[in-house]
């Protein structure tokens, strides 16, 4: 039988001072890579056939520990990555529950409804024929 682990990335810098990372591309932090360490030696007994990640350098870098113990490499997959939090991204948790409290509340709530703020970043537009 077929059997999916679902593993999110090791600790980053960001997450223990509660600063939304969103799709910033930031790395594990000391914790964050001994963490991963260990997650590869949990798995170590299980036979692993494949590991996919988000290209972000967090999820990368906790993905690459798994798939070295196991002679394999892990493979980067666009569809994984992370919410765009637009401008929130770099922010720290307390200044958007300040300056976009209504939207925060929303999220928490009903993250399917609400709207973040886009930052300057550039917008990509897909159309199909």
């Amino acid at each position: 039988m077929l059997e999916i682990l679902l593993i999110r990335h090791g600790e980053t810098a960001w997450n223990t001072a509660d600063i939304f990372r969103g799709r910033v591309p930031i790395g594990l932090s000391e914790d964050g890579l001994k963490q991963a360490e260990k997650l590869a030696q949990y798995l170590n007994q299980k036979k692993i056939n494949a590991v996919f990640c988000s290209p972000l350098k967090r999820a990368l870098e906790t993905a690459e520990s798994v798939a070295r113990l196991h002679q394999l490499s892990a493979q980067p997959v666009e569809g994984l990555t992370d919410l765009d939090f637009g401008k929130w991204e770099g922010q720290s948790l307390e200044i958007v529950k300040t300056q976009y409290k209504e939207i925060y509340e929303l999220w928490r709530e009903r993250p399917d409804l609400a709207k973040i703020p886009v930052s300057k970043k550039a917008l990509v537009i897909t159309t199909y024929r």
